[in-house]
């Protein structure tokens, strides 16, 4: 019995075969590339903001357990905001800019701060951080103090 070995044409892939899903593999790799950039920007943003939200929930429980007020202060020099009566501080991450709208100025200063009482409410506001042209704000009840995020495209 005599074997038969397939013809050239049906043994493998051809040239232009090749070629083209390099170019295909090339092209999407491209458009990965592409996007990985924005997905990065969002990333940084929500993981801010879900950090600086952390931090605002801890200052209030912290002002509803003692009873008394628990001021958030924002230090623009260190790009950084904390509740210094805890010594706990959370840095602003390179690239990320913040602006902190608030009814409270910090006792001795100008820069805006926020404040939350030992009842539970605070001095309201908002916290907003942006990357380009997206924005993400937390937004600070004064009634209940309860804290917030909206995003915008």
């Amino acid at each position: 019995m005599r074997r038969r070995r397939p013809s050239a044409a049906a043994a493998g892939f051809t040239l232009i075969e090749t070629l083209i899903v390099l170019v295909i593999l090339a092209a999407a790799m491209g458009v990965i590339g592409l996007a990985v950039p924005e997905w990065r920007a969002r990333s940084a943003l929500r993981e801010a903001g879900a950090g600086l939200e952390r931090l605002l929930a801890q200052a209030r429980d912290t002002a509803l357990r003692r009873q008394v007020p628990v001021l958030v202060r924002f230090d623009p020099e260190d790009r950084r905001i904390g509740i210094p009566v805890l010594g706990r501080w959370q840095a602003v991450p390179a690239g990320l800019d913040l602006t902190l709208t608030g009814a409270a100025i910090e006792p001795g200063g100008d820069t805006p701060a926020l404040l939350f009482l030992g009842d539970g409410s605070s001095s309201g506001g908002l916290l907003t951080l942006s990357r380009g042209d997206r924005r993400l704000a937390l937004r600070i009840a004064w009634l209940t103090g309860a804290v917030w995020q909206e995003v915008a495209p």
